[in-house]
């Protein structure tokens, strides 16, 4: 999506798919960190960016413990609804 010309940045959600397809997150920042000076978007990306690396280093697959390790190594400030879909052994989690 575009963000609003108002919006400085490239916006404050982020997603990611990981190369096998097995995985497929969204994470939509809350845009109100900018009242603060905080860009919610890099707080999105770091989510997306992390789960993805817990996925591709470790095969993890439960949505639970890829959040939860998103959220334990983020660093920025910010908050952001996040959204996470797995596929294993044909079954959507």
């Amino acid at each position: 999506s575009i963000p609003h010309p108002e919006k400085s940045g490239s916006g404050e959600d982020a997603c990611y798919i990981t190369a096998c397809g097995s995985s497929v997150g969204v994470a939509d920042g809350v845009g109100g960190w900018a009242e603060h000076g905080i860009d919610a978007g890099e707080y999105s990306r770091e989510l997306c960016t992390e789960a993805a690396r817990v996925i591709a280093e470790d095969g993890e697959l439960d949505p639970a413990v890829i959040m939860q390790h998103a959220y334990d190594q983020s660093t920025n400030t910010g908050s952001a609804t996040f959204c996470c879909l797995t596929v294993k052994n044909d079954t959507l989690h």
